[in-house]
Protein backbone atom coordinates (compact mmCIF):
# COMPACT_ATOMS: atom_id res chain seq x y z
CA UNK A 1 0.00 0.00 0.00
CA UNK A 2 0.97 3.63 -0.51
CA UNK A 3 3.35 4.67 2.32
CA UNK A 4 1.88 6.97 5.26
CA UNK A 5 3.97 10.56 5.88
CA UNK A 6 2.23 11.38 8.87
CA UNK A 7 3.93 14.42 9.71
CA UNK A 8 7.57 16.67 8.10
CA UNK A 9 10.47 16.42 9.88
CA UNK A 10 11.59 19.65 9.13
CA UNK A 11 10.34 22.89 8.11
CA UNK A 12 13.27 24.89 8.75
CA UNK A 13 15.37 22.48 11.05
CA UNK A 14 18.58 23.83 13.41
CA UNK A 15 20.93 20.87 12.76
CA UNK A 16 23.52 22.80 14.79
CA UNK A 17 25.05 20.96 17.88
CA UNK A 18 23.73 21.60 21.07
CA UNK A 19 26.64 22.13 24.07
CA UNK A 20 25.28 21.53 27.50
CA UNK A 21 25.85 24.04 29.68
CA UNK A 22 28.04 23.80 32.91
CA UNK A 23 26.98 21.20 35.41
CA UNK A 24 24.64 18.92 33.10
CA UNK A 25 26.45 15.96 32.02
CA UNK A 26 26.80 15.27 27.93
CA UNK A 27 25.52 11.71 28.25
CA UNK A 28 22.06 13.27 29.20
CA UNK A 29 22.08 15.23 26.10
CA UNK A 30 18.80 14.76 23.99
CA UNK A 31 17.34 16.17 20.98
CA UNK A 32 14.38 16.57 18.96
CA UNK A 33 14.53 17.78 15.73
CA UNK A 34 11.25 19.70 14.93
CA UNK A 35 9.41 21.79 12.81
CA UNK A 36 10.40 25.35 13.10
CA UNK A 37 8.89 28.56 11.29
CA UNK A 38 10.37 31.66 10.69
CA UNK A 39 8.88 34.89 12.41
CA UNK A 40 10.00 38.33 13.14
CA UNK A 41 8.59 38.76 16.94
CA UNK A 42 9.92 35.15 18.21
CA UNK A 43 13.18 35.70 20.51
CA UNK A 44 13.87 32.52 22.55
CA UNK A 45 15.06 29.03 21.06
CA UNK A 46 13.92 27.29 17.81
CA UNK A 47 15.74 24.22 19.27
CA UNK A 48 13.02 22.48 21.91
CA UNK A 49 14.01 19.57 23.83
CA UNK A 50 12.14 17.47 26.51
CA UNK A 51 12.59 17.53 29.85
CA UNK A 52 15.73 19.18 31.50
CA UNK A 53 17.68 19.54 28.29
CA UNK A 54 19.68 22.37 27.29
CA UNK A 55 18.46 24.72 24.65
CA UNK A 56 20.18 26.68 21.56
CA UNK A 57 19.06 30.41 22.09
CA UNK A 58 20.93 31.41 18.68
CA UNK A 59 18.23 31.54 16.02
CA UNK A 60 15.13 33.42 16.47
CA UNK A 61 12.41 31.67 15.97
CA UNK A 62 9.79 29.84 17.08
CA UNK A 63 7.18 26.75 16.51
CA UNK A 64 3.41 27.75 15.71
CA UNK A 65 1.14 25.25 16.75
CA UNK A 66 3.74 23.28 19.21
CA UNK A 67 2.19 24.08 22.97
CA UNK A 68 4.59 24.23 25.75
CA UNK A 69 4.34 25.02 29.21
CA UNK A 70 7.23 25.99 31.95
CA UNK A 71 10.15 28.22 32.24
CA UNK A 72 13.40 28.74 30.31
CA UNK A 73 16.29 29.71 32.72
CA UNK A 74 18.91 31.90 30.52
CA UNK A 75 21.54 31.61 33.75
CA UNK A 76 21.63 27.91 32.59
CA UNK A 77 20.35 27.45 29.56
CA UNK A 78 18.00 24.99 30.79
CA UNK A 79 14.24 24.34 28.97
CA UNK A 80 12.04 22.33 31.19
CA UNK A 81 9.26 22.45 28.58
CA UNK A 82 6.33 20.31 28.68
CA UNK A 83 5.37 19.47 25.16
CA UNK A 84 1.33 18.70 24.38
CA UNK A 85 1.55 18.49 20.98
CA UNK A 86 3.39 15.32 18.91
CA UNK A 87 4.54 17.77 15.67
CA UNK A 88 8.27 16.70 16.28
CA UNK A 89 10.06 13.39 15.55
CA UNK A 90 12.68 12.31 18.56
CA UNK A 91 16.12 11.73 17.74
CA UNK A 92 17.56 10.58 21.15
CA UNK A 93 21.43 10.88 21.40
CA UNK A 94 21.21 9.17 24.64
CA UNK A 95 18.54 7.65 26.93
CA UNK A 96 14.59 7.35 25.99
CA UNK A 97 12.73 10.86 25.60
CA UNK A 98 9.44 11.95 27.28
CA UNK A 99 6.51 10.94 26.19
CA UNK A 100 5.03 13.39 23.85
CA UNK A 101 0.91 13.72 24.23
CA UNK A 102 -0.92 14.82 21.20
CA UNK A 103 -3.49 17.23 22.01
CA UNK A 104 -7.28 17.18 20.50
CA UNK A 105 -7.24 20.79 20.12
CA UNK A 106 -4.50 23.19 18.48
CA UNK A 107 -2.69 25.96 20.96
CA UNK A 108 -4.38 28.98 22.03
CA UNK A 109 -3.24 32.41 22.61
CA UNK A 110 -3.07 31.67 26.32
CA UNK A 111 -0.79 28.90 25.76
CA UNK A 112 1.15 30.50 23.60
CA UNK A 113 1.56 33.73 26.22
CA UNK A 114 2.16 31.60 28.88
CA UNK A 115 5.01 29.39 27.34
CA UNK A 116 6.54 32.81 25.51
CA UNK A 117 8.11 35.15 28.69
CA UNK A 118 10.49 37.30 26.83
CA UNK A 119 8.28 37.84 24.11
CA UNK A 120 5.19 39.31 22.67
CA UNK A 121 2.69 36.60 20.99
CA UNK A 122 3.03 36.12 17.27
CA UNK A 123 0.31 37.18 15.01
CA UNK A 124 -0.46 35.09 12.41
CA UNK A 125 2.14 32.60 9.97
CA UNK A 126 2.19 31.85 6.63
CA UNK A 127 3.09 28.36 5.71
CA UNK A 128 5.26 26.81 2.96
CA UNK A 129 3.30 24.18 0.94
CA UNK A 130 6.61 22.93 -0.57
CA UNK A 131 8.06 21.84 2.93
CA UNK A 132 4.88 20.15 3.58
CA UNK A 133 4.95 18.03 -0.01
CA UNK A 134 8.47 17.09 -0.05
CA UNK A 135 8.02 14.08 2.36
CA UNK A 136 5.73 12.66 0.50
CA UNK A 137 7.38 13.70 -2.92
CA UNK A 138 10.71 11.71 -1.08
CA UNK A 139 8.65 8.71 -0.20
CA UNK A 140 7.52 8.63 -4.03
CA UNK A 141 11.04 8.75 -4.93
CA UNK A 142 12.47 6.36 -3.00
CA UNK A 143 10.28 3.87 -3.42
CA UNK A 144 10.66 4.18 -7.03
CA UNK A 145 14.53 3.47 -7.04
CA UNK A 146 14.30 0.85 -4.40
CA UNK A 147 11.34 -1.24 -5.83
CA UNK A 148 10.69 -0.88 -8.83
CA UNK A 149 14.28 0.17 -10.24
CA UNK A 150 13.84 3.45 -11.08
CA UNK A 151 11.40 2.82 -13.86
CA UNK A 152 8.21 4.61 -12.23
CA UNK A 153 4.69 4.09 -14.12
CA UNK A 154 3.70 6.82 -17.08
CA UNK A 155 1.30 9.33 -16.59
CA UNK A 156 0.21 11.46 -19.75
CA UNK A 157 -1.51 14.20 -19.29
CA UNK A 158 -4.07 15.78 -21.72
CA UNK A 159 -4.20 19.43 -23.04
CA UNK A 160 -6.47 21.48 -24.75
CA UNK A 161 -6.37 24.99 -24.16
CA UNK A 162 -4.43 28.16 -22.93
CA UNK A 163 -5.30 29.06 -19.37
CA UNK A 164 -2.12 30.10 -17.22
CA UNK A 165 -3.34 28.17 -14.11
CA UNK A 166 -3.90 24.99 -16.08
CA UNK A 167 0.00 25.46 -18.00
CA UNK A 168 1.44 26.26 -14.36
CA UNK A 169 -0.02 22.71 -13.18
CA UNK A 170 1.35 21.19 -16.18
CA UNK A 171 4.84 22.46 -15.64
CA UNK A 172 5.01 21.67 -11.91
CA UNK A 173 3.64 17.95 -13.40
CA UNK A 174 6.21 17.50 -15.52
CA UNK A 175 9.19 18.85 -13.22
CA UNK A 176 7.86 16.67 -10.16
CA UNK A 177 7.73 13.62 -11.78
CA UNK A 178 11.03 14.03 -13.50
CA UNK A 179 12.39 14.23 -10.20
CA UNK A 180 10.65 11.26 -8.59
CA UNK A 181 11.11 9.13 -11.34
CA UNK A 182 7.54 9.05 -13.06
CA UNK A 183 7.76 9.00 -16.76
CA UNK A 184 5.58 12.06 -18.07
CA UNK A 185 4.57 12.94 -20.88
CA UNK A 186 2.49 15.91 -21.70
CA UNK A 187 0.02 16.07 -25.26
CA UNK A 188 -1.28 19.16 -26.32
CA UNK A 189 -4.14 18.83 -28.79
CA UNK A 190 -6.71 20.72 -30.07
CA UNK A 191 -10.35 20.59 -28.18
CA UNK A 192 -12.20 18.41 -31.24
CA UNK A 193 -9.34 16.03 -31.04
CA UNK A 194 -8.91 15.67 -26.91
CA UNK A 195 -11.90 12.73 -26.63
CA UNK A 196 -10.03 10.55 -29.39
CA UNK A 197 -6.88 11.27 -27.43
CA UNK A 198 -8.27 10.65 -24.35
CA UNK A 199 -9.38 7.09 -25.46
CA UNK A 200 -5.86 6.35 -27.33
CA UNK A 201 -4.60 6.60 -23.69
CA UNK A 202 -7.05 5.00 -22.11
CA UNK A 203 -6.22 1.52 -24.11
CA UNK A 204 -2.58 2.17 -24.65
CA UNK A 205 -1.37 -0.72 -22.15
CA UNK A 206 1.89 1.57 -21.42
CA UNK A 207 0.11 4.43 -20.36
CA UNK A 208 -0.94 4.15 -16.23
CA UNK A 209 -2.48 7.18 -15.40
CA UNK A 210 -4.21 10.12 -16.90
CA UNK A 211 -4.55 13.18 -16.31
CA UNK A 212 -7.09 15.92 -18.14
CA UNK A 213 -6.16 19.59 -17.33
CA UNK A 214 -9.52 21.17 -17.28
CA UNK A 215 -11.85 23.16 -17.55
CA UNK A 216 -11.80 22.21 -21.18
CA UNK A 217 -15.59 23.04 -22.62
CA UNK A 218 -16.41 25.14 -19.35
CA UNK A 219 -20.53 24.66 -19.51
CA UNK A 220 -20.45 23.60 -22.95
CA UNK A 221 -23.08 20.47 -22.98
CA UNK A 222 -22.50 16.73 -24.24
CA UNK A 223 -24.57 15.52 -26.50
CA UNK A 224 -24.47 12.16 -23.93
CA UNK A 225 -26.05 14.93 -21.08
CA UNK A 226 -23.87 17.07 -18.68
CA UNK A 227 -21.56 19.03 -20.08
CA UNK A 228 -18.54 17.96 -21.92
CA UNK A 229 -16.13 17.98 -19.41
CA UNK A 230 -18.32 16.31 -17.17
CA UNK A 231 -18.21 13.08 -20.36
CA UNK A 232 -14.71 13.93 -20.42
CA UNK A 233 -14.17 12.51 -16.60
CA UNK A 234 -16.53 9.89 -17.05
CA UNK A 235 -14.53 8.35 -20.20
CA UNK A 236 -11.56 7.83 -18.00
CA UNK A 237 -10.98 4.06 -17.12
CA UNK A 238 -10.99 3.83 -13.66
CA UNK A 239 -8.01 1.90 -13.99
CA UNK A 240 -5.98 5.21 -15.13
CA UNK A 241 -8.34 8.35 -13.40
CA UNK A 242 -5.41 9.37 -11.58
CA UNK A 243 -7.64 12.52 -9.98
CA UNK A 244 -10.16 10.32 -8.83
CA UNK A 245 -13.19 12.27 -10.65
CA UNK A 246 -14.98 9.98 -12.77
CA UNK A 247 -18.48 8.60 -11.38
CA UNK A 248 -16.91 5.33 -10.33
CA UNK A 249 -14.73 7.04 -7.62
CA UNK A 250 -16.93 10.13 -7.19
CA UNK A 251 -19.54 8.14 -6.38
CA UNK A 252 -17.63 6.03 -3.75
CA UNK A 253 -16.36 9.38 -2.30
CA UNK A 254 -20.18 10.08 -2.11
CA UNK A 255 -20.99 7.46 -0.30
CA UNK A 256 -18.09 7.07 2.05
CA UNK A 257 -16.82 3.98 0.47
CA UNK A 258 -12.90 3.99 0.41
CA UNK A 259 -11.95 1.15 -1.53
CA UNK A 260 -12.55 -0.80 -4.99
CA UNK A 261 -12.85 -3.77 -3.80
CA UNK A 262 -15.13 -5.91 -1.46
CA UNK A 263 -12.19 -7.88 0.49
CA UNK A 264 -10.96 -3.45 1.50
CA UNK A 265 -7.38 -4.49 -0.48
CA UNK A 266 -7.49 -1.95 -2.92
CA UNK A 267 -8.20 1.89 -1.95
CA UNK A 268 -9.42 4.43 -3.82
CA UNK A 269 -7.55 7.46 -5.45
CA UNK A 270 -9.24 10.38 -4.38
CA UNK A 271 -9.55 13.95 -6.17
CA UNK A 272 -5.89 15.74 -6.13
CA UNK A 273 -6.44 19.38 -5.11
CA UNK A 274 -9.10 18.37 -1.95
CA UNK A 275 -6.65 15.43 -0.89
CA UNK A 276 -3.60 18.11 -0.53
CA UNK A 277 -5.82 20.25 1.86
CA UNK A 278 -6.31 16.98 4.05
CA UNK A 279 -3.35 16.58 4.24
CA UNK A 280 -2.27 20.30 4.68
CA UNK A 281 -4.81 19.91 7.60
CA UNK A 282 -3.07 17.11 9.43
CA UNK A 283 0.11 18.50 9.25
CA UNK A 284 -1.23 21.57 10.79
CA UNK A 285 -2.43 19.62 13.64
CA UNK A 286 -6.10 19.72 12.86
CA UNK A 287 -6.90 16.30 11.93
CA UNK A 288 -7.02 14.76 16.10
CA UNK A 289 -5.66 11.52 15.49
CA UNK A 290 -6.39 10.13 18.73
CA UNK A 291 -10.30 9.62 17.53
CA UNK A 292 -11.25 6.98 15.62
CA UNK A 293 -11.26 6.52 11.85
CA UNK A 294 -13.71 8.58 10.93
CA UNK A 295 -14.13 11.13 13.57
CA UNK A 296 -10.81 12.95 13.35
CA UNK A 297 -12.61 15.78 12.25
CA UNK A 298 -15.28 15.80 15.46
CA UNK A 299 -16.44 19.11 16.17
CA UNK A 300 -14.70 20.73 13.97
CA UNK A 301 -15.97 23.16 11.73
CA UNK A 302 -14.40 24.47 8.32
CA UNK A 303 -16.00 26.77 5.64
CA UNK A 304 -15.10 26.13 2.29
CA UNK A 305 -16.13 29.10 -0.40
CA UNK A 306 -16.44 27.12 -3.57
CA UNK A 307 -18.40 24.04 -4.71
CA UNK A 308 -17.04 23.39 -7.84
CA UNK A 309 -16.87 19.73 -8.87
CA UNK A 310 -13.12 19.72 -9.17
CA UNK A 311 -12.50 20.93 -5.90
CA UNK A 312 -15.13 22.25 -3.70
CA UNK A 313 -17.47 20.12 -3.67
CA UNK A 314 -15.50 16.53 -3.34
CA UNK A 315 -13.56 18.91 -0.61
CA UNK A 316 -16.26 19.27 1.93
CA UNK A 317 -17.82 15.36 1.35
CA UNK A 318 -14.03 14.36 2.46
CA UNK A 319 -14.04 16.79 5.39
CA UNK A 320 -17.85 15.58 6.47
CA UNK A 321 -17.03 12.04 5.97
CA UNK A 322 -13.85 12.55 8.54
CA UNK A 323 -16.32 13.93 11.25
CA UNK A 324 -16.48 18.00 10.05
CA UNK A 325 -19.37 20.14 9.56
CA UNK A 326 -18.53 21.70 6.75
CA UNK A 327 -20.34 25.00 5.50
CA UNK A 328 -19.98 24.94 1.40
CA UNK A 329 -20.28 28.62 -0.27
CA UNK A 330 -20.75 29.57 -3.37
CA UNK A 331 -21.93 32.82 -5.13
CA UNK A 332 -25.84 32.39 -3.89
CA UNK A 333 -26.18 29.70 -1.40
CA UNK A 334 -24.83 27.83 1.23
CA UNK A 335 -25.48 23.96 2.46
CA UNK A 336 -23.86 22.13 5.68
CA UNK A 337 -22.54 19.43 4.67
CA UNK A 338 -22.25 16.33 7.52
CA UNK A 339 -21.38 12.55 6.51
CA UNK A 340 -23.87 11.68 4.18
CA UNK A 341 -26.09 14.50 4.10
CA UNK A 342 -26.43 18.29 2.25
CA UNK A 343 -28.93 20.74 4.32
CA UNK A 344 -29.80 24.47 3.29
CA UNK A 345 -27.89 26.31 6.59
CA UNK A 346 -29.29 28.96 8.03
CA UNK A 347 -26.03 30.59 8.48
CA UNK A 348 -24.65 33.60 6.40
CA UNK A 349 -21.25 32.77 4.67
CA UNK A 350 -19.74 35.43 7.65
CA UNK A 351 -21.44 33.69 10.47
CA UNK A 352 -19.97 30.75 9.10
CA UNK A 353 -16.58 31.92 8.53
CA UNK A 354 -16.53 33.44 12.18
CA UNK A 355 -17.41 29.84 13.69
CA UNK A 356 -14.81 27.84 11.69
CA UNK A 357 -11.23 26.42 12.63
CA UNK A 358 -10.59 26.40 8.99
CA UNK A 359 -11.63 28.56 5.96
CA UNK A 360 -10.46 27.66 2.16
CA UNK A 361 -11.28 29.94 -0.47
CA UNK A 362 -11.30 28.89 -4.00
CA UNK A 363 -13.13 32.03 -5.97
CA UNK A 364 -11.58 32.06 -9.30
CA UNK A 365 -12.36 35.98 -9.42
CA UNK A 366 -9.21 37.98 -9.57
CA UNK A 367 -11.44 40.79 -7.25
CA UNK A 368 -12.30 38.46 -4.37
CA UNK A 369 -11.38 39.11 -1.23
CA UNK A 370 -12.25 37.54 2.30
CA UNK A 371 -13.32 39.92 4.66
CA UNK A 372 -10.84 39.78 7.39
CA UNK A 373 -13.38 40.52 9.76
CA UNK A 374 -14.72 37.37 9.33
CA UNK A 375 -11.85 35.87 10.49
CA UNK A 376 -11.75 34.57 13.98
CA UNK A 377 -8.25 34.25 15.93
CA UNK A 378 -5.79 30.67 15.58
CA UNK A 379 -7.75 30.27 12.17
CA UNK A 380 -6.29 27.94 9.53
CA UNK A 381 -7.13 29.71 5.99
CA UNK A 382 -6.12 27.94 2.77
CA UNK A 383 -6.17 29.57 -0.40
CA UNK A 384 -6.94 27.09 -3.78
CA UNK A 385 -7.68 29.69 -6.42
CA UNK A 386 -5.33 30.80 -8.73
CA UNK A 387 -5.55 34.59 -7.40
CA UNK A 388 -4.77 35.56 -3.65
CA UNK A 389 -8.42 35.55 -1.97
CA UNK A 390 -7.04 37.13 0.84
CA UNK A 391 -5.38 40.61 1.72
CA UNK A 392 -1.72 38.55 3.01
CA UNK A 393 -0.33 40.91 4.75
CA UNK A 394 -3.86 42.33 7.02
CA UNK A 395 -4.41 38.62 7.31
CA UNK A 396 -1.15 37.87 8.77
CA UNK A 397 -1.73 40.44 11.64
CA UNK A 398 -4.16 38.16 13.36
CA UNK A 399 -3.36 36.69 16.39
CA UNK A 400 -2.67 32.95 15.35
CA UNK A 401 -3.47 32.78 11.99
CA UNK A 402 -1.98 29.82 9.84
CA UNK A 403 -2.12 30.63 6.36
CA UNK A 404 -1.52 28.60 3.40
CA UNK A 405 -1.15 30.76 0.04
CA UNK A 406 -0.48 27.87 -2.15
CA UNK A 407 -1.35 24.43 -2.92
CA UNK A 408 -0.16 23.47 -5.62
CA UNK A 409 2.83 21.65 -5.07
CA UNK A 410 1.10 19.14 -2.47
CA UNK A 411 -1.63 18.84 -5.25
CA UNK A 412 1.38 17.21 -7.03
CA UNK A 413 2.45 14.95 -4.63
CA UNK A 414 -0.60 13.58 -4.30
CA UNK A 415 -0.77 13.09 -8.13
CA UNK A 416 2.16 11.04 -7.63
CA UNK A 417 0.54 9.15 -4.84
CA UNK A 418 -2.72 8.51 -7.01
CA UNK A 419 -0.59 7.44 -9.76
CA UNK A 420 1.29 4.72 -7.93
CA UNK A 421 -1.94 3.72 -6.31
CA UNK A 422 -3.74 2.80 -9.41
CA UNK A 423 0.15 1.42 -10.66
CA UNK A 424 -0.51 -1.06 -7.50
CA UNK A 425 -4.26 -1.88 -7.68
CA UNK A 426 -4.16 -2.23 -11.67
CA UNK A 427 -1.09 -2.72 -13.62
CA UNK A 428 1.53 -4.26 -11.43
CA UNK A 429 1.83 -6.17 -7.68
CA UNK A 430 4.79 -5.19 -5.92
CA UNK A 431 6.66 -7.97 -4.04
CA UNK A 432 6.86 -5.59 -1.09
CA UNK A 433 3.64 -3.40 -0.55
CA UNK A 434 3.90 0.08 1.26
CA UNK A 435 2.45 0.07 4.39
Amino acid sequence: MIPAVHRVVSWETDLSPIVPPPGVPTHDTRLIYISTLSLPHASNASTCVGGQLPVSAARKEWLAGFCIAASFKRETGICRYHCTRSLVHPFPLAGTLPALKPSAKPPTAAHSSAAMTDAAAPAGVKLNASTIAEPFSLAVREYIEQEMGGAGPKLVGLLAHGDPAAKKYAEWTGKACARDGIRYELREVPKDELLEALEQANHDPEVHGILVYYPCFGPFPSFFGGTMDDFLRDSISIKKDVEGLCQFYRGNLYRNIRYVDDEHTQKCVLPCTPLAIVKILEHIGVYDKTKPDGDHLAGVNITVINRSDIVGRPLAAMLANDGADVYSADIDSLYLFRRGKLIPSEETQETACKKSRVIITGVPVKSYKLPLEWVSENTVVINVASFKNVDEAELLKIKGVQYVPLVGKVTVAMLERNLLRLYENFHWKPKKVWQ
